[in-house]
């Protein structure tokens, strides 16, 4: 995964469907959970060619501040001591000013603390973001590391 964007993905939610632009973006208008209990209406599903990706139990807001929005996964859920992590991820920049506005690429340098599940720091460190606010992070599990 590089986080470039993908063009002409088709994406769905309740009764309307979307094509992407060439940002990898699409407006679904007028969409709503309020006083809707139906599955149907809160399963989001995008297609491209032969992949397809699938988000169960979205929501619409009233309103969002500007914010980060990040997507952040790792290559497996579970790891020995002395192995390889994996962490990849992208940022985006979502500027909401009068209406929503669509999102942009964020640019930079992400400081990040990495901790075990007790609690003790495994890694401090910063990455830089690519063009598209892509990230990869890689590092070494100690062999007496808290799992």
């Amino acid at each position: 995964m590089t986080g470039a964007p993908i063009n002409q993905a088709i994406v769905s939610v309740s009764n309307e469907t979307k094509e992407t632009n060439q940002q990898g973006l699409c407006i679904i208008e007028n969409y709503t959970t309020q006083n809707d209990e139906s599955i149907e209406n809160r399963i989001l599903v995008v297609e491209k060619d032969d992949d397809q990706c699938m988000s169960v139990d979205i929501y619409s807001y009233a309103s969002v501040p500007d914010a980060y929005v990040w997507h952040v996964f790792n290559d497996r859920g579970l790891y020995k001591p002395k192995e390889e992590v994996h962490i990849k991820g992208y940022v985006r920049f979502l500027k909401v000013k009068d209406e929503a506005k669509l999102p942009t690429y964020a640019h930079g340098t992400i400081h990040y603390t990495i901790y075990d599940p007790r609690g003790q720091q495994l890694q401090e460190s910063q990455v830089e973001l690519n063009n598209y606010g892509a990230f990869d992070v890689k590092f070494t599990l100690p062999d007496n590391v808290n799992l």
